[in-house]
């Protein structure tokens, strides 16, 4: 297949899937077309399988893993989203289908399904692809995308919008890959790639979500490389915020019409949207660990997370050979603990930080056995500026590199928060 690799300009605006058309693009130069394994077979080379659906058993999609949004959503889409609804959303034949139909429902003339895998499973970082088989037609606008769990405390685009496959009708040749944020208003960057008829045949799509990058491919080939960076915040205490540092979770929709899938060609319905698998892996070198239901992602291949019992509590004991990094540790599926604290051994960092996106966490440390306690404000004797809304900043009061054990305590792990992240420097200086 020929295909031509295209960027996003100025003057392409690519609208998010959360809400209306982008008032803005950035374009961005696309890195050299990469070679990356694509076809059906799980097993990739360098990556681990974390979560899969192969669409296998008939029927609906599994609850599990996938719930349903419902009814008019965004973008003024001419379409009502069903939930449960079979002629709309099902699985048959070894795939999913989402199925888009001209009919009347209540006071929609159009019906159509959106899932998603919000609070069931979410992710930062990884490779996160599809295998399907596009719609066609004027009007259709299927979508493959993520969203920030933060959402709900946030809003869009301060949660991060990640469009692996964006696919509009009235431009049948060309799949769109687009990422969405807020720094003082939205913001966007992505590209685009020129395919004959990708609507004709199964083709892989994917976004490989990398420590300082989001590549976007299409089969084989990246057709666009954004630096995480570009989305970078910095507060007032010189902290950095990045909307791609954070969890995700996955939605697939099939839309018609609206802000950029433009006039339906109501002759061309119905239409599917075909889904062989959903698939979602880490680098395999990057191990995710599991203590006590715990799920702790390490965004950079060097570092290391053990974690070990103590006294009843739960001990994450921190490695960054490489002298900067973070681990998410994602909420276990019981819910943050209630009757015991959350210790973190922390062995020889300079500085460290915590979130869990949703507000300042009130810590105590002891280094050395010197105890320091805080209300939420900075914990050493060197303080960084003003207190930042998010982030809790623990420095050592020295350049020695001792290490710290901190104890937040359960109540400050906000029940809406689905991650507790930690950032840790070493030799730290300033």
């Amino acid at each position: 297949m020929r295909m031509l690799v295209i960027l996003l300009s100025a003057v392409l605006s690519i609208p998010s899937l959360a809400l209306g058309r982008s008032p803005t693009t950035q374009g961005e130069s696309a890195d050299v077309a990469a070679t990356q394994p694509a076809g059906a077979d799980a097993i990739r080379p360098g990556w681990k399988l974390v979560w899969n659906d192969e669409f296998d058993a008939p029927g609906l999609p599994d609850p599990a893993k996938w719930g349903y949004e419902e009814g008019f959503i965004r973008n003024h889409e001419s379409q009502y989203y069903t939930k449960a609804r079979r002629e709309n959303c099902r699985v048959e034949d070894g795939v999913l289908v989402i199925e888009a139909r001209k009919e009347r429902f209540g006071n929609a003339r159009y019906t159509s399904a959106s899932i998603h895998t919000q609070g069931k499973a979410s992710w930062t970082g990884g490779r996160i692809e599809i295998r399907a088989r596009l719609p066609r037609g004027a009007g259709v606008w299927p979508a493959f995308w993520t969203l920030g769990d933060n959402i709900a405390k946030v809003g869009w685009p301060s949660c991060g919008e990640i469009d692996i496959m964006e696919f509009v009708g009235k431009t049948p040749d060309q799949v769109y890959g687009t990422l969405h944020w807020n720094r003082r208003g939205h913001q966007q960057k992505g590209g685009s790639l020129k395919a004959a008829q990708p609507w004709a045949d199964f083709h892989v799509y994917a976004a490989e979500w990398s420590v300082d990058r989001m590549d976007f491919y299409f089969d084989r080939t990246r057709y666009a490389s954004i630096a995480l960076s570009d989305a970078d915040i910095r507060t007032r205490d010189g902290a950095v915020e990045n909307a791609f540092r954070l969890p995700h979770h996955v939605k697939l929709n099939f839309a018609l019409g609206g802000d950029w899938g433009g006039k339906v060609d109501d002759s061309a319905l119905p239409q599917r949207f075909v889904v062989d698998y959903v698939r979602v892996y880490q680098k395999a070198d990057a191990p995710t660990t599991q203590p006590d239901d715990y799920r702790i992602t390490c965004r950079n291949a060097r570092d290391r997370v053990a974690a070990t019992t103590e006294d009843g509590c739960t001990v994450f004991t921190v490695a960054s050979p490489g002298g900067i990094g973070q681990a998410v540790i994602q909420r276990p599926g019981n819910g943050w603990p209630k009757a015991v604290e959350l210790r973190l051994n922390l062995k020889g960092l300079e500085s460290l930080r915590l979130s869990n996106g949703q507000k300042r966490l009130s810590v105590s440390v002891n280094r050395d056995g010197v105890s320091l306690s805080s209300d939420g404000k900075m914990l050493t004797g060197r303080p960084d500026g003003p207190a930042d809304p998010l982030w809790t900043n623990v420095r050592s009061p020295d350049d020695a590199g001792h290490g710290f054990r901190l104890v937040v305590p359960p109540a400050m792990l906000d029940a809406n928060a689905a991650s507790l992240s930690i950032e840790w420097i070493d030799f730290y200086r300033g």
